[in-house]
């Protein structure tokens, strides 16, 4: 008896927790809940009770209405979701497209910067390399014309190899990174407003400020260009200068308070 009664009350939950039935239900308490409460609550005889239902219900209140109104909920509920997820779905799918297309600008941007680097370190390796071509035809040269100029020509190159490693050692300086991301992020402090603007692709490779003054120019060598890109790279990592603004190959940073506690600890 007790399961019979269990899977009676399993079978009813159903049929409640169905949208029709259940918006049915909803609407028959709303336009009923005083004779509903009156009927269960009231501290009354049953039959007052009884007859105060019967008088305060009728077949509007307890069969149309509930009826109606459920079937209209339980239709209408859907299409109210489906409306608000598709006015939604518009602003969702423009945020997205806008976050791929400000990464995909930043890892053009780290290509550009990558490739003018090996094109950099390309021309270098091209012009030791026929350094060295040149060299090797003057050592042929000389040895068809005698052993003895030839010596000289050996003698010669090795003091130019040497003055060329002692410069090289020269201009290896330990911080020279620090120092280029230091002078970034000083001419971004000193100009209007706290920016700096790099220039690239279509655009001749530069640094300037909003008001035009230049860090980096179209004159300046191969290796100070590679070299100050470097320093951007560096300062955006460290968080020392923060992109505000890219387009047409335009990308215009601005410093940070880390880059002017930065700039402060520096100078100290």
């Amino acid at each position: 008896m007790t399961e019979y009664l269990k899977q009676i009350a399993e079978a009813w939950g159903d049929r409640i927790r169905s949208p029709i039935l259940g918006s049915i239900l909803i609407f028959f308490t709303l336009t009923n809940w005083q004779a509903l409460y009156y009927l269960f609550f009231a501290g009354k005889p049953v039959r007052a009770r009884l007859l105060y239902f019967d008088a305060n219900t009728d077949n509007l209140s307890l069969y149309g209405i509930p009826l109606f109104a459920g079937l209209v909920s339980a239709i209408a509920v859907p299409w109210v979701k489906f409306i608000g997820a598709w006015i939604s779905s518009g602003p969702s799918r423009r945020l997205r497209h806008l976050e791929h297309d400000e990464g995909q600008a930043f890892r053009i941007y780290k290509l550009n910067a990558d490739a003018t680097e090996s094109e950099a370190k390309a021309r270098l390796e091209e012009a030791n390399e026929r350094r060295k071509i040149d060299a090797a035809q003057r050592l042929k040269e000389a040895g068809e014309l005698g052993s003895e100029l030839e010596e000289d020509l050996v003698a010669n190159r090795q003091l130019v190899n040497t003055g060329e490693e002692e410069e090289e050692e020269e201009e290896e300086v330990p911080n020279e990174h620090e120092n280029r991301q230091l002078d970034l992020i000083d001419f971004a402090a000193n100009s209007g407003g706290g920016q700096v603007i790099i220039y690239g692709d279509p655009h001749p490779p530069r640094i300037t400020s909003s008001a035009g003054e230049e860090l980096l120019g179209i004159e300046d060598s191969h290796r100070k260009l590679v070299g100050m890109l470097h320093a951007v790279d560096q300062a955006m990592t460290n968080g020392f200068l923060k992109r505000t603004a890219q387009f047409d190959g335009k990308t215009t940073l601005e410093i940070t308070v880390k880059g002017y506690d930065f700039l402060g600890k520096s100078s100290k």
